[in-house]
């Protein structure tokens, strides 16, 4: 049979990252199958994510790439895509999802070993009755694997086997034109947005007779819900109702599979092939390892390699301390201790097995001197990267040897990467003679808002001004505490982070500082949101190297306040997006530029998008890691060995260890009970400070209501002499009234007897 030709379908939402290793794993795999590539953008709300497409779209020939005007959904997106064509063959891929060798062409022999095979789906990590290496579950990756080695192992044990399954499963759904015609597209009115739409096509297919199967020899790789992210649940249930409805057999028909599970041989053949190749000494990493070697104190540097092997999965980690390292499996999430004795026993170089080369990230012992030990005694060249200053220390503090040493290190390095031009400068000033160095700036992912909440009570608490990651005093915790008190009342500081001696959230300076705590960097634009915050200020008096902070301030939309000297002046004043201060000035000079910075915080906005714009991602940055790890590397390794290195970890915990880290917790509860007695000392003033209010208060009230007591007897008191007076004053008018009554019938009758007499008098007759 010829080849059919296939039209693979991505629709792209959100998720440049896994976008771009997608797309890149289908056009770098070498297949025999024609197919074209058709990316579809759904309206998605990352525009960097739509300018890469156009970018590609432009540059790659085997690329078709349509744009929805407006947001359709998975079900209408790809029925878009798979009505392109009416005689191509389709494969639906999601944009998580990772392809690797001639996958397209094992799956679509699967397609055709039968006459009426709808649909096949390959197996992965995250595709539930497909899922390795736990049955319907969402797995990582093996440890030490990643999806080219898998790919290859299913391919290598399983070639051509498959087995029936009820359904396909639609991350990776490769599709028969001749089945869509018969049976038509996804039903886009019942599913709406996505999740089931698969399931309700492969029933309608079952139907009217196809069949469905797995390829059990291909493995692609799915991250999942990058999509559809917290709404996935919801639409899985809705998905689940409308199945149930519309094909009441379905569930059964799942579980009876499940129940059989036929492809648990094909699982248990792929362990077994795992458990032969990691239970020798060692084994062959089709992609060289690198060990990194790292000071056990987090921060930027553990950020930087964690980066490295979330795209380097096969690489692992020594943690340095005094007397001990600890060996990390990252893709497992393993450690062991080891004692720092047992690195020079052969034990220790068998488990070890043969890194590509190390990857040193400090200059200072213990780092250096394991590093140097370790490529004496493996026989490897190592890398370094210089995340910060202390090569170039010349301070009284620092003894001429040891100045000497770190330089020397530095020299004898065979590659030296920088994260700055100011640390390459630097290093070259510092070195001195031949020096070489290369420009690889530290991969930064800007974050979208996520579900977090700020530290504070109320929504009406805000902060103008904020700083960002762990302070101290070597991060200028005591300046931002001077520059606090310089500032106007209502322009306030939030620490996105903790502080030496205050880990939890809390007021640092009332009213002026307030800690945050520990946060992840991709919660900061919440938070930044939260705060109401309109400014990063960067209170460094000592120079960076890069900062991520910075990177993560710009991906918040912050403009930023920083020191002039340094990788942040430098990058501030490559871009624009936001002001220098000079380290001389004062607190109080400082604390004006803030203030002159907050009235113009909207200057900067379209430079901040331009900042954001010119940050390196992870991938950009391992790939040029990359080229030094194979320029002075080995071509091929020998990973470790995970249960030798176990045995080791075994021995090392001893009495003496045990008594080491009991020596170490006993000073860390110390300073424990010491915060928690500050704590408890805090909470006691309160109390009383709350018991002393309270008795005011109470004594206020008692005041208050016998205050009200007397009130009302006074005037119950006014009242009742008024009313005594109103009736003295009656009584009074009504005696005046008699006594008035009886004068006027007195002189009435006085009247009445002097006309009586006048009448009798002789005078009065004879005048009569």
């Amino acid at each position: 049979m010829d080849n059919k030709f296939v039209d693979i379908i991505v629709p792209v939402y959100r998720g440049l990252e896994d976008t771009k290793r997608c797309i890149s794993s289908v056009l770098n795999a070498v297949c025999a199958t024609p197919w074209q590539l058709i990316v579809i953008n759904d309206d998605g709300p990352e525009p960097e994510l739509s300018a890469w497409l156009r970018e590609l779209d432009e540059l790659e020939p085997r690329i078709t790439l349509l744009e929805n005007p407006e947001n359709l959904g998975f079900v209408a997106t790809v029925n878009r895509g798979m009505a392109l064509s009416t005689d191509h063959d389709v494969l639906l891929l999601n944009s998580d999802t990772e392809v690797a060798h001639d996958w397209l062409d094992r799956i679509q022999r699967a397609v055709y070993s039968e006459p009426r095979v709808a649909s096949v789906t390959p197996f992965s990590n995250n595709a539930t009755i497909c899922s390795y290496p736990r049955f319907c579950e969402d797995n990582p990756l093996p440890d030490g694997y990643n999806t080219t080695d898998l790919d290859a192992l299913f391919s290598h044990c399983l070639n051509g086997q498959t087995v029936r399954i009820p359904t396909a499963v639609g991350f990776c759904m490769y599709i028969r034109r001749q089945c869509l015609d018969e049976v038509g597209f996804f039903d886009v009115t019942r599913f709406g947005k996505g999740y089931g739409e698969e399931n309700d096509f492969c029933m309608r297919a079952t139907a009217v007779g196809w069949t469905h199967l797995q390829a059990l020899d291909t493995f692609v790789r799915h991250a999942g819900g990058i999509s559809f992210g917290d709404s996935a649940k919801l639409r899985q249930e809705s998905a689940l109702q409308t199945m149930k409805q519309r094909h009441p057999e379905y569930e059964s028909l799942v579980q009876a599979h499940i129940l059989k599970d036929p492809a648990k041989s094909a699982r248990l053949s792929i362990d077994m092939a795992r458990r032969s190749w990691s239970d020798s000494a060692a084994h062959s990493c089709t992609n060289p390892y690198v060990l990194h070697i790292v000071p056990a104190n987090g921060g930027g540097v553990d950020r930087y390699v964690r980066d490295i092997c979330t795209e380097r999965p096969q690489d692992c980690i020594l943690h340095v301390v005094d007397d001990q390292v600890v060996f990390e499996f990252v893709k497992a999430g393993r450690f062991l201790p080891i004692d720092i004795a047992l690195l020079s026993s052969h034990a220790f170089k068998d488990a070890l097995g043969s890194p590509a080369c190390l990857h040193a990230h400090s200059t200072l012992d213990p780092v250096r001197g394991v590093v140097q030990f370790l490529c004496e005694f493996l026989k490897v060249a190592y890398v370094l990267t210089l995340h910060d200053t202390d090569f170039a220390d010349v301070s009284d503090s620092i003894s001429q040897t040891e100045q000497q040493a770190r330089q020397t290190f530095v020299q004898n390095a065979a590659s030296r990467i920088v994260p700055s031009a100011f640390i390459g400068n630097l290093a070259a000033s510092a070195i001195g003679g031949p020096f070489s160095c290369e420009l690889i700036e530290n991969g930064v992912t800007p974050y979208l808002v996520d579900n977090v909440q700020n530290t504070l009570a109320t929504h009406t608490d805000f902060f103008q001004v904020a700083v960002i990651g762990a302070l101290g005093p070597g991060k200028g915790l005591h300046f931002l505490e001077e520059v606090a008190h310089s500032l106007p009342p209502e322009t306030r500081i939030v620490i996105i982070g903790y502080v030496d001696g205050q880990l939890m959230p809390g007021w640092l300076i009332p009213d002026r500082i307030w800690i945050h705590g520990a946060f992840e960097p991709r919660q900061l634009p919440t938070l930044v949101n939260n705060y109401q915050s309109e400014l990063a200020f960067f209170p460094n008096l000592r120079p960076e190297s890069f900062c991520y902070a910075l990177s993560d301030a710009w991906g918040s939309g912050l403009p930023v306040l920083g020191p002039a000297t340094g990788a942040i002046g430098e990058r501030i004043t490559q871009c624009g997006a936001g002001w220098t201060f000079d380290q001389s000035l004062s607190a109080i000079m400082v604390a004006d530029t803030i203030t002159s910075c907050l009235r113009a915080v909207k200057q900067p906005l379209e430079r901040i998008r331009f900042a954001v714009a010119q940050l390196s991602s992870p991938q950009e940055m391992v790939t040029a890691l990359d080229q030094h790890y194979k320029s002075f590397g080995r071509e091929q390794s020998l990973s470790p060995n995970l249960s030798a290195l176990e045995l080791l970890a075994a021995t090392h915990l001893s009495g003496a260890f045990f008594r080491a880290e009991l020596q170490k917790m006993v000073g860390d509860l110390a300073f424990t009970q010491s915060q928690a007695a500050q704590f408890a000392e805090s909470l006691q003033l309160l109390n009383l400070d709350h018991e002393a209010r309270g008795i005011w208060i109470d004594k206020l009230q008692t005041g208050i209501n016998e205050l009200q007591h007397e009130v009302c007897r006074v005037e119950n008191e006014r009242l009742r002499e008024q009313r005594e007076y109103i009736e003295h004053l009656e009584k009074s008018r009504c005696s005046f009234k008699n006594i008035v009554n009886a004068l006027l019938s007195r002189v009435s009758r006085v009247r009445v007897r002097f006309v009586s007499v006048i009448s009798h008098t002789p005078d009065h007759k004879d005048t009569k």
